[in-house]
């Protein structure tokens, strides 16, 4: 049996469920419209349909700087991502969803401009770009971000010693920040400097430039030390925990 006290939680949740929901039938109502007049032929005169597929079909080097990789990559990407990114009754499918995130992330289009050229919500694109790195991350860091094994270090350090002269070397690591709009109410958690505010990106790469580890969402207001040590990598390299071989360099 329940007793009081958990009766009147089960209750109050009941009733802020009942408000969420009251709150979200308003909303609906208050649209104007389910589509944008603009956007109702989307299928036929939308951006994915009218210009990416003909790219696609015809033309490699546009292909290659609309995506920033080969259509062999990106048949492989797609293949990967295209389970996760298909939702039942979704209306966009896992080509026009990956070809929108990658022109985001190739050129920084902004989100309103990918709206009216995909003839889509702006909500739509912003949620639909979000939810596609979530997925590319989820699904590829663990095979491209893996933490190297000990034999990897070993290569890793005699790459440094043989190209750049720098012994006892697994990792070079270096912070970058990354311009933001202040979230509401984070007060000065944020690095702010004439209205610059950033996250950090802190990762280390191996002698051919390639990442072994990355964090990022660190407040830029951190020392790079600071961020370091918070990082998987910087806790596992204090506490000894990483494969890292005795002897690298002869």
């Amino acid at each position: 049996m329940y007793n009081q006290n958990e009766l009147t939680v089960q209750a109050c949740n009941l009733f802020l469920n009942i408000l969420r929901l009251y709150s979200m039938r308003n909303q609906m109502r208050n649209r104007r419209w389910r589509v944008r007049p603009i956007n109702v032929d989307r299928a036929l005169h939308g951006y994915y349909r009218k210009t990416f597929l003909a790219i696609k079909e015809k033309d490699n080097e546009e292909f290659f700087s609309h995506t920033r990789m080969s259509k062999e990559l990106y048949t492989l990407l797609l293949k990967l991502i295209a389970p996760s990114a298909t939702k039942c009754g979704q209306q966009i499918n896992a080509d026009e969803r990956l070809s929108l995130t990658l022109l985001y992330l190739a050129h920084g289009v902004p989100l309103q401009s990918l709206a009216w050229s995909y003839k889509l919500g702006r909500t739509t694109v912003r949620n639909t770009v979000l939810e596609m790195c979530d997925i590319i991350w989820q699904l590829l860091s663990p095979i491209y971000l893996s933490e190297p094994t000990e034999e990897q270090y070993r290569h890793i350090a005699s790459d440094f010693w043989q190209t750049w002269n720098i012994p006892n070397c697994v990792g070079a690591i270096d912070g970058k920040h990354v311009a933001i709009k202040c979230p509401r109410g984070s007060g000065s958690q944020f690095f702010n400097y004439k209205k610059f505010f950033s996250i950090v990106l802190i990762a280390a790469c191996d002698a051919k430039y390639t990442f072994t580890s990355a964090s990022l969402g660190a407040y830029g207001s951190q020392s790079d030390g600071g961020i370091f040590r918070v990082t998987r990598f910087g806790k596992d390299l204090a506490e000894n925990k990483l494969p890292l071989p005795r002897k690298i360099t002869g």
